[in-house]
């Protein structure tokens, strides 16, 4: 008597990336993945992203598109789990790039970008690694911005300090302005380099300061 057996292969990604388009607060964000898998998928393979979370898109179902390949899938927002599944007819092969697009709607407030990570399988037949494609979803904007004063006393020289930190790096030559400031007795000036600035000015009558990173801020 002879016993058949049947072995799962194993992949891995050759390519697994994902890009947005926006950055914008509560704006429409488009986001492409890319995947090449290792070795091929059978038609009816089912891709998984996980990892999506902060987005403000509700749970829904993804209609099938014929001009994509892909039958459908569906979103949960609470875990930020997309999944799609491919057509019948539509292998993913090692030997291409495959793409699908899902449109999102950024957070209401600035996040740390998140990571996603993407899997898939392939009936018993096929299952990838897990691979972890570039963050996105932030929604560009502050997670900290405050300022403090030294003194209230009329005619006293006051120092202002400020702390930011912002949802996404900001690289050098990066103007960063605070507005609002009206009322000092302080006349315009030019901000000379130092303490990660590389130029700044002083404008009294509007009241705004404005400041260039000459480093990175992560």
């Amino acid at each position: 008597h002879e016993t058949e057996m049947h072995l799962r292969a194993s992949g891995s990604w050759t390519v697994a990336s994902v890009s947005e388009d926006s950055q914008t607060l509560e704006g429409m964000n488009t986001l492409t993945f890319t995947i090449m898998p290792s070795i091929d998928l059978l038609g009816g393979a089912v891709v998984t992203v996980t990892g999506l979370t902060g987005t403000s898109s509700p749970d829904r179902s993804i209609p099938m598109d014929a001009t994509t390949e892909w039958s459908g899938g569906t979103w949960t927002q609470n875990t930020g789990t997309l999944t799609m599944t491919r057509a019948l007819t539509a292998p993913i092969l090692a030997s291409s790039v495959t793409t699908f697009i899902f449109e999102a709607r950024n957070p209401s407030k600035a996040q740390v970008p998140v990571a996603a990570t993407i899997s898939a399988s392939s009936g018993a037949d096929f299952v990838t690694e897990t691979a972890t494609a570039e963050t996105v979803v932030g929604g560009q904007g502050w997670l900290v911005a405050s300022a403090t004063e030294s003194t209230e006393a009329a005619g006293a020289m006051n120092t202002l300090v400020f702390t930011i930190r912002p949802s996404h790096a900001l690289v050098p030559d990066t103007t960063i302005s605070i507005g609002g400031m009206t009322g000092t007795s302080s006349p315009d000036q030019v901000i000379g380099s130092g303490g990660g600035w590389s130029s700044g000015s002083w404008t009294k009558d509007t009241g705004v300061l404005q400041l260039t990173l000459a480093v990175n801020v992560p």
